[in-house]
């Protein structure tokens, strides 16, 4: 199942929680804010900000904290929420001239919430670094682009992709990730070519900045389709999400351009 960006990238109030956040520990329920949980302030800096002459409404920068809980009565398991969170100007014919709403973004989700569902035959290495994964997606979507890239080295390894070659006369050379890959080409092209853009993905998350959360999430669909394809069912991979990765040898978002707080 892909990635549901419409309800991971669903603003937050301090009134509404987005609707579809699965419970990351049954996948059963859904996760729904406890009543009397969620609490704001505003930031000490964006405090001590508010005399400057330049200083807006949409410079206040808050922090808050919530709680959730699964819908599964058979569950209920409870999950804490931290974030950061600014003000939108509203222009509605219902509301003032001059109307702010409060808006939230999570960067810490305990315990994690599951973008993609793991089943139990994918092996334990390869669920661990996705966990981490999910884990740190709302701080830096270049970390948990990194956390798949060496998901995808311990499918190599799952996959008895040799690490190394020895050339004649010197020792054994290390392979890169990208050799692996290739070396897979003859047995599994389908999955190389998949494993070829999770790999242009994780690049860019090393060496060209910040990627956005839906670049992380591109990378998820592509390497649930692989994981269910090997591991689980015949699942049909996403060949289009794939082709267009390859082709521009890197993530799909321009270059450069980093989420806002509530992309």
């Amino acid at each position: 199942m892909a990635v549901s960006r419409n309800v991971w990238n669903a603003q937050i109030s301090k009134d509404r929680w987005p609707a579809g956040w699965h419970c990351p520990t049954c996948s059963g329920g859904y996760l729904h804010l406890l009543p009397d949980t969620f609490h704001f302030d505003e930031a000490a800096s964006s405090r001590h900000a508010h005399g400057e002459v330049w200083f807006e409404p949409d410079h206040v920068e808050n922090r808050f904290c919530g709680m959730l809980r699964c819908s599964n009565r058979d569950c209920e398991e409870v999950v804490v929420v931290v974030g950061t969170g600014n003000v939108l100007h509203i222009t509605s014919a219902d509301l003032p001239d001059d109307s702010w709403v409060e808006q939230f973004v999570p960067v810490f989700v305990h315990p994690p919430a599951r973008f993609i569902e793991l089943a139990e035959a994918i092996p334990f290495e390869i669920r661990e670094q996705l966990l981490l994964s999910f884990s740190v997606l709302w701080v830096s979507p270049s970390a948990a682009a990194n956390h798949v890239r060496v998901a995808v080295e311990k499918l190599m390894d799952k996959l008895k992709v040799a690490r190394s070659r020895r050339q004649p006369g010197s020792k054994a050379a290390r392979l890169t990730l990208h050799a692996r890959i290739a070396n897979l080409h003859k047995k599994h092209s389908e999955v190389s070519d998949a494993l070829l853009a999770i790999k242009w993905i994780g690049n860019a998350g090393s060496h060209l900045g910040e990627l956005s959360r839906d670049d992380v999430f591109d990378a998820y669909d592509i390497l649930e389709n692989v994981l269910n394809k090997l591991f689980v069912k015949n699942d049909e991979t996403t060949r289009k999400l794939v082709r267009e990765i390859n082709k521009r040898k890197g993530p799909r978002t321009r270059r450069g351009k980093k989420d806002s707080l509530l992309a």
